[in-house]
């Protein structure tokens, strides 16, 4: 599956809707860089493959990225394969996939429900993510809002991958940050205006895979905004020759918690 765990988490959402719609299992196979199980756990739904022979998932139907755009002769090619592999789709999370299976738009409450029903994340995971909270607004159960912004090209993920110019990369960094800079603007935990002195909120969090921008938060240049500690990693990487696989369960900690502080308040209440 896609390397981000954002990306592998909206790819099981989407891979749920494929089963419904052809009626199948939904089976999560999640090792790189460690088994998803360190940090997950199922919830009403066990996607797990505990007791399932290897040989009996063996199957010729594997889904890339351009097999995964939803259409009825797809589904119908499907229906005669008993195992069927969906690899990549993070791009298509709304998309919708047939008759008979679910909306989901990404961040409705249909997708929360399905989310809880699906993972749980383990002690490790959530006392990780309430510390980070509780360091930035001195209560792990205190309201927030959350914004990620994507820059590319951070560790364990290629330059090449963003697909984007030196020029084009530039442009966006610097449309970025001006973003971020109107947003510390806005009264919400920053420069109060006339209209919202009365009703100060906490500070927007901000989880970006960019360092610079991260350290620059922390400093203060932009009130109004924190960020977490933790350095966004990307798990893994599409091509298997740049993948280091193993390590502590801890090494892949602030993956978790970068990818899922931004989350935790809609999808895992």
């Amino acid at each position: 599956m896609c390397g981000g765990v954002g990306d592998r988490l909206r790819g099981v959402l989407w891979s749920v809707r494929l089963a419904i719609a052809t009626q199948r299992v939904i089976l999560v196979s999640w090792h790189r860089p460690l088994e998803l199980t360190n940090y997950f756990q199922p919830g009403e739904i066990d996607w797990t493959l505990e007791g399932i022979p290897k040989v009996s998932l063996d199957s010729k139907q594997r889904l890339g990225w351009l097999d995964s755009v939803p259409s009825a002769h797809m589904l119908a090619s499907l229906q005669p394969d008993r195992v069927v592999w969906e690899l990549e789709h993070n791009t298509l999370e709304d998309a919708p996939v047939a008759a008979g299976a679910p909306e989901l738009p990404l961040w409705s409450d249909t997708a929360a429900c399905l989310f809880q029903a699906l993972f749980q994340p383990n002690e490790l995971v959530m006392s990780a993510v309430e510390a980070e909270i509780a360091s930035l607004y001195g209560n792990s159960q205190a309201p927030y809002s959350a914004l990620h912004i994507r820059i590319g090209g951070l560790e364990g993920e290629g330059e090449a991958s963003i697909q984007l110019s030196r020029m084009s990369k530039l442009n966006y960094f610097l449309e970025s940050v001006s973003c971020l800079h109107d947003l510390s603007q806005t009264g919400i935990g920053g420069q109060d205006s006339q209209e919202t002195a009365a009703v100060r909120q906490p500070a927007h969090l901000v989880v970006s895979d960019s360092n610079f921008l991260r350290n620059k938060i922390r400093k203060g240049v932009l009130p109004g905004l924190v960020a977490p500690s933790y350095t966004s990693t990307h798990l893994d990487t599409v091509h298997n020759s740049n993948v280091m696989v193993g390590g502590c369960i801890s090494d892949w900690l602030s993956g978790w918690v970068g990818g899922f502080v931004p989350i935790l308040k809609h999808y895992a209440l």
